[in-house]
């Protein structure tokens, strides 16, 4: 039994170790930027943004107990470290 239970830990390394092991290496140079947004405006850029309103039900949201408006002054720009 114990020869089975070595045999299983060592495939369970094997398995892990390929899984973890990047297949090839790529650069910052090899990315293509598909889209961004700087946020260097004093509102929302409707031309990349939709605001979404209601209470999120329907599929959207978590159903909380809060209103979701388009108010300007539901913006804000927070810088997460």
């Amino acid at each position: 039994m114990l020869r089975h239970g070595k045999k299983l830990c060592l495939f369970l390394v094997l398995t892990l170790l390929i899984a973890f092991v990047p297949t090839m290496k790529t650069s910052a140079a090899d990315w293509n930027l598909v889209w961004s947004d700087e946020f260097n405006g004093s509102s929302l850029n409707s031309a990349n943004w939709t605001a979404e309103i209601g209470t999120g039900s329907g599929g959207w949201g978590n159903n909380e107990l809060q209103y979701y408006t388009s108010r300007p002054q539901n913006l804000q720009e927070q810088v997460v470290i």
